[in-house]
């Protein structure tokens, strides 16, 4: 709801990413969000696209970690971007 309202859209693929934009995290079988971060910085590697995400870990801490790099207590769980500054493509 807080996605629609602040009128945030769905990043069409990892390529379009841009730090400021947000990743969220949902479980596959349930659709509820189990996780959320900021993202940092991107960077293109040769075909793969390095992203960093600043997020925290329940009371572990702030941390910056790749996007695909969650703790395991999280699952394996679906990986969005949003943005808030542009319209997807």
């Amino acid at each position: 709801m807080i996605l629609e309202d602040d009128e945030y859209s769905e990043v069409a693929s990892d390529v379009d990413v841009m730090p400021g934009d947000i990743v969220i995290y949902k479980n596959p079988q349930t659709d509820d969000i189990v996780h959320v971060g900021l993202v940092l910085m991107t960077e293109g590697v040769f075909q793969t696209r390095k992203i960093l995400i600043l997020s925290q870990f329940g009371r572990a801490g702030e941390y910056i970690h790749d996007a695909h790099d969650i703790p395991e207590p999280y699952g394996e769980p679906v990986v969005k971007f949003y943005s808030e500054s542009r319209k997807a493509t």
